[in-house]
């Protein structure tokens, strides 16, 4: 069936997830029963979660049905990587203050045939305070290691953009592979100006802008030049062709 979220193009497949923007129909919208993460994981070549049986990602810190830590063999302490700052960035959605009498309103101007495409790179520091965390978390070293230096463009395309390891949109599973990135981490939604949104899709990590948690379920508007931290050592930033 079609994914009947709005301006989602894409088609559910049989895992119960739109192969577009990777989100599940709500109750009120879903056509097929939710998918039996151990059914699959019986189909599965590889060994399934310990804590909860569902299928899982070898190369993968986190479980992405419960969240259970392969690495150390226990339910995760999340999210691994948050920086000092505990500020959740702004986020669209929320009703905005009363205009004063006489002010006046400033229109987003449309961004007409908008190309936009993605850098992805890895950050040093970003990687630095995830290993920090990490450590006082878990009492161990950092169980993924810094690729060097990495940079590639990814072309920004269509209404929905999953970020993800083997996603659709953005697959951070490819060299250099950013194991503390999940299946279906964060997704950018085009908006009716030709912008994009980030929201973050549940992950295990969280996404961040500026060091800042986005909100979980709400979406933070994107501009030409705009940067975003996802996994262990990956940032992304936006720009127009």
């Amino acid at each position: 069936m079609n994914c009947p979220h709005d301006r989602c193009a894409g088609s559910v497949m049989s895992d119960g997830f739109c192969d577009t923007c990777g989100r599940r129909p709500t109750t009120s919208m879903r056509y097929m029963p939710a998918p039996d993460p151990v059914a699959a994981a019986a189909a599965s070549p590889d060994p399934p979660c310990p804590s909860c049986g569902a299928a899982r990602d070898l190369d993968a810190l986190f479980c992405e049905a419960c969240g259970f830590d392969f690495v150390n063999s226990k339910p995760p302490s999340m999210p691994v990587a948050r920086p000092s700052s505990t500020d959740e960035v702004p986020m669209k959605g929320a009703e905005p203050p009363a205009a004063a009498a006489g002010a006046e309103t400033v229109e987003r101007e449309p961004v007409a045939a908008a190309a936009w495409e993605a850098t992805v790179q890895s950050d040093a520091s970003w990687y630095a305070k995830f290993c920090e965390t990490w450590k006082s978390t878990h009492g161990a070293e950092c169980p993924v290691a810094f690729p060097g230096e990495l940079e590639r463009v990814e072309p920004v395309e269509g209404p929905v953009v999953v970020i993800g390891r083997h996603a659709t949109g953005i697959d951070l599973a490819l060299d250099p592979n950013d194991a503390a990135v999940s299946h279906r981490h964060a997704s950018l939604i085009r908006q009716p100006d030709g912008t994009y949104a980030l929201t973050d899709l549940d992950s295990s990590n969280g996404t961040y802008i500026d060091d800042k948690p986005v909100a979980k379920g709400q979406t933070a508007m994107m501009s030409d030049g705009d940067s975003f931290t996802v996994g262990a050592f990956t940032r992304i930033t936006l720009r127009l062709r």
